[in-house]
Parts: C-alpha cells; sequence; structure tokens
C-alpha cells in the first residue's frame, strides 16, 4: 500500500488545530443550542445551522484525513495505508468518531431546504431527538 502523511506535517498539524478550535467552539455552541434552538421551526432552522454544516463536515473530512495519517503504535510508527487502516478500524477509534461525528447539521438543513420548497412542515420531533444527539460532539475531546 502506498505512505501515510506523518502526524507531525503540517497538513496533519494544520488539521489538528482546526479540529481543536471546532472543538472548544462545539463545548460552549451544543449547550447553548440544547437549551435555546431545540425546538426551532423545520422551515426555519437554528440561527447557528450553516455553521454546524462546516463543523460536521470538516468533522466527517477528518475522518477520511486520518485514514491516510501515520500513527505510532506501541512506539512503532506506521506509515504503511493498510496498516493505518487497519488499527483506526480495530482499535475503536473509528466508530468513536463516527458516534461523535453524526452531522445532524446535514438532516436539518435537508429537512429546512425541502420545507422551504414545498411548504410541507414535517413533524419536528426526529429533527428534536437528533439535535440531542449533539451532546456527544464534545466527546472527541476525550480522544
Amino acid at each position: 500500500g502506498g505512505l501515510a502523511m506523518h502526524p507531525r506535517s503540517s497538513m496533519a498539524l494544520l488539521v489538528s488545530l482546526v479540529s481543536g478550535i471546532f472543538l472548544i467552539f462545539t463545548v460552549f455552541l451544543v449547550p447553548f443550542e440544547l437549551a435555546f434552538f431545540w425546538n426551532v421551526e423545520p422551515c426555519e432552522g437554528a440561527p447557528t445551522l450553516e455553521l454546524n454544516l462546516v463543523v460536521d463536515t470538516f468533522f466527517m473530512f477528518e475522518i477520511f484525513i486520518t485514514f491516510f495519517t501515520g500513527r505510532f503504535i506501541s512506539g512503532e510508527y506506521v506509515r504503511s495505508l493498510s496498516g493505518v487502516a487497519k488499527d483506526y478500524c480495530v482499535s475503536g477509534h473509528l466508530i468513536f468518531d463516527l458516534t461523535t461525528s453524526i452531522p445532524v447539521s446535514w438532516i436539518e438543513f435537508a429537512q429546512r431546504e425541502e420545507c422551504r420548497a414545498t411548504g410541507k412542515v414535517e413533524s419536528g420531533a426526529g429533527v428534536s431527538i437528533l439535535r440531542a444527539l449533539r451532546i456527544v460532539k464534545p466527546l472527541r475531546l476525550l480522544r
């Protein structure tokens, strides 16, 4: 297989920096959203929706990038893409990242745009439940 990007390369450090900024943003914004925007009408969407789209998209991109970023396993640097992918999947980090990166904003955006296009207001209960799932996003700090 090919060779992965070094975890201390400029690109990997930039991804980590942006991830850190978005995590801090998420830690502060999620409780605010859950307190004040949990019952926003589907045709309106929360005022933070577009920013959440950027954050959710980045976190999904970060999962993809992780498959191409080398890692240290038991003190040994692994740079083969197959070794990186195997460790990412087997270690449980992939499941953790997928769980803490549920792109709720994508669903909210699609619902808002459908509502605006058709004028039909679907039940917002499903999205309200999904919004509550945002509470798991700050758990990414544990990794």
